[in-house]
């Protein structure tokens, strides 16, 4: 196995394609390369279209910084073949992506394996893959745009802050086959820093979905001991963290029978591990990988989603299939995650008065909260079900 950053030769490449082969002709299968600017958005947004496309006869390519280069035995990526997108050393190809769309290693693993079909995850990925297209003469080049919109003052917007690269991306967005976006809001909000997308080729999908076989409804656990509202921290944002603690000792102020936790991975647990507050009890904190996120929304009656790291961030998502009530934010993308009274509550804001707001209107109904967490896993079956969206991307990539 070679490391990463070490170009395919076309043996090699061959070799690992063939693992991937079934019996049907080759003419009635696709190459498809998928490209993403780090590995955690190829896992997180492309895992389930690549296993989609692997299981209707397709070869795929995933094309990552930092990804080993081979055949993907378990996890995510599984059965897809590998390669590292070579960025010079940088952590990821942002830096150089718009203002120096070439890149050499792209390049040859295009020329060695030679995709019929490309998706770029972001418009970081989208002027880059349509150079290293161009020069092997592919035209189905289409683009995901699953994560946030872009907001004032992101890396977004400072990336596409020059005339020259707004020109740049927006004459890629022309000449993809298919715009994929997660939510209508992200059309005003590109619109906002100057990157138009072509009306005829926008696909709303709301990806990338939640695993309706793997994640089973469950019962919410009784009540007994007082309800568990879970808030789970997917990146590292201490703002939330005293929000939650001031929000818990608000709640045991007024008596009220709650556990208010926090669920934070264990690198996000150990960059502040001090209190907010002078009372470190005020809020219940417990650390989670992510095989066993789904064992904390389990034991929780009612899931908090107040940031939005991902157009559908895939904890709530999580939740949603699972059967939870929802308290969140009141985002336009998530928003459509629950109807109001419904499967949960939108709440106006994050400050911690909102917060309870929201958890005492629940606590004025529990006999509500079954039928709220039936509700939810029935909108996860109807329009987040990760096997059906996977079909209807594939679909619009033309491929089988």
């Amino acid at each position: 196995m070679k490391t990463a950053g070490q170009p395919l030769s076309l043996r090699q490449l061959e070799r690992y394609t063939e693992m991937n082969q079934t019996l049907q002709p080759m003419a009635d299968r696709s190459r498809l390369a998928i490209i993403a600017d780090h590995p955690e958005a190829l896992e997180c947004n492309s895992a389930h279209i690549i296993q989609a496309a692997l299981t209707r006869g397709n070869s795929v390519l995933a094309i990552a910084p930092g990804l080993p280069i081979g055949i993907a035995g378990s996890g995510p990526l599984r059965g897809a073949s590998m390669s590292n997108l070579n960025t010079s050393g940088e952590k990821s190809a942002t830096k150089k992506l718009i203002s120096q769309p070439r890149n050499s290693s792209l390049e040859q693993t295009f020329a060695d394996w030679h995709p019929d079909t490309i998706l770029a995850c972001s418009l970081d990925t989208l002027p880059m893959a349509f150079h290293a297209a161009n020069r092997i003469r592919v035209s189905r080049v289409s683009c995901a745009l699953f994560s946030n919109p872009a907001e004032p003052g992101t890396d977004t917007e400072r990336r596409a802050g020059t005339w020259a690269q707004r020109r740049r991306i927006n004459s890629c967005l022309r000449r993809c086959q298919s715009v994929i976006i997660a939510d209508r809001s992200q059309v005003d909000e590109l619109a906002s820093i100057g990157i138009t997308l072509p009306p005829d080729r926008i696909h709303v999908i709301p990806a990338p979905g939640a695993d309706i076989i793997a994640l089973a409804a469950s019962e919410l656990p009784g009540i007994a001991n007082g309800l568990r509202f879970l808030a789970i921290a997917e990146v590292v944002d201490t703002t939330h963290r005293a929000t939650l603690h001031r929000a818990a000792e608000i709640l045991r102020e007024r008596g009220h029978a709650v556990s208010l936790v926090l669920a934070t991975p264990p690198d996000v647990t150990s960059y502040d591990n001090s209190p907010p507050t002078d009372n470190p009890s005020a809020l219940i904190e417990v650390s989670h990988s992510a095989h066993d996120m789904t064992d904390e929304i389990c034991i929780a009656h009612v899931f908090i989603e107040l940031g939005a790291p991902n157009i559908y961030p895939a904890s709530a998502l999580s939740a949603l299939a699972i059967g939870r009530p929802i308290l969140a934010r009141n985002f336009p993308a998530l928003k459509n995650l629950l109807d109001e009274r419904v499967n949960g509550i939108l709440l106006p804001g994050s400050t911690p008065e909102q917060i309870v707001t929201g958890v005492e209107s629940l606590l004025r109904r529990p006999d509500l909260l079954p039928s709220m967490g039936r509700a939810s896993r029935s909108k996860a079956e109807r329009y987040f079900n990760a096997e059906q969206i996977s079909a209807d991307i594939l679909k619009l990539l033309q491929l089988r």
